[in-house]
């Protein structure tokens, strides 16, 4: 494997950027393949005349600088209705500065989804035996990048964190995602994500693990679940509000399919009110009546 660099508590050996909503502000509308081959080459004319998002160039920069291969990776078309979509994209990027990397992008006359796309033009890089990262904006493609083995950072809630503007944040929001399933968990730390993950992977061991997403682990297999980076907050309310808003967005909650029994302040209070519960002594009858209780009593349905 060839050299790598850190960024961050990590080190990645390639670095894969989407442009569209990611580095360009332009993005397709969801119906995009149903428009006419012209209307479709208009919006790559206009999308050659956007902005880059903002802090996109000084983060590509920063990235180029940390990793052996960057990549492009777009799913618009090569050509569209007799425009060269291909010569559009790269003169932007000259235009605006950006570090020259290689561009992958979809074949003309292919309307597949963008994530089917990118798929296939990911299997076509090479020197990637090394740790993948992939930036994106939207969740179908990081799902897939997940699947693929990649780490993924969801654009634009990651830029601050690159950029270092919140070099010490107050706490973080991750997703943990069922690879088998898709089902996921949306939580909150004060610590890295590496250290959150660790703690419920310890969680998650016998005879300890009461919550779904440990029982949904110890079924599975800890190989089968993808952790990932969401955003980080300045401050304990904003924490709880961003849980709440990824939480609801990713369908995190177990009424929703997922693995998160609560979001954002409700669960932190309830928290600390268990923890402090969990501190008062138990009478003998009252640890019977406990027992009592959840015999027999199964969480089956909800980690299948």
């Amino acid at each position: 494997m060839g050299k790598v660099y850190k960024i961050g508590s990590r080190e990645y050996s390639t670095i894969i950027l989407d442009l569209d909503g990611t580095l360009v502000t332009s993005r397709p509308s969801p119906n995009w393949q149903e428009l006419s081959a012209d209307a479709q080459a208009r919006f790559y004319q206009q999308a050659g005349d956007c902005l880059p998002t903002p802090a996109a160039k000084i983060i590509c920069d920063k990235l180029a600088k940390a990793t052996k291969q960057l990549v492009y990776l777009t799913g618009r078309s090569e050509q569209v209705g007799g425009v060269n979509i291909r010569q559009v994209t790269e003169q932007w990027l000259k235009t605006h500065a950006f570090p020259q990397a290689r561009l992958l992008m979809r074949a003309e006359g292919d309307f597949r989804d963008s994530h089917l796309v990118k798929s296939d033009l990911v299997s076509t890089l090479t020197g990637l035996g090394g740790t993948v990262l992939a930036i994106d904006d939207e969740d179908e493609n990081l799902r897939m990048f997940s699947n693929l083995g990649f780490f993924t950072l969801k654009a634009p809630f990651c830029f601050p964190a690159l950029l270092g503007f919140d070099a010490k944040p107050y706490g973080f929001i991750y997703c943990i995602t069922n690879k088998i399933n898709g089902r996921c968990y949306v939580g909150q730390t004060k610590f890295t994500i590496d250290q959150r993950w660790d703690e419920h992977q310890k969680e998650a061991e016998p005879p300890n693990g009461g919550y779904v997403l440990h029982a949904a682990i110890r079924k599975y297999g800890i190989a089968n679940f993808s952790v990932e980076f969401v955003c980080s907050a300045p401050d304990p309310l904003t924490l709880d509000s961003l849980e709440v808003e990824h939480g609801l967005r990713l369908k995190a909650l177990v009424q929703d399919g997922g693995y998160s029994l609560r979001l954002g302040l409700q669960h932190a209070v309830e928290t600390a009110e268990l923890a402090a519960k969990r501190k008062r002594p138990k009478s003998t009858a009252h640890k019977l009546a406990i027992g009592a209780a959840h015999k027999g009593k199964s969480m089956q349905k909800n980690i299948d």
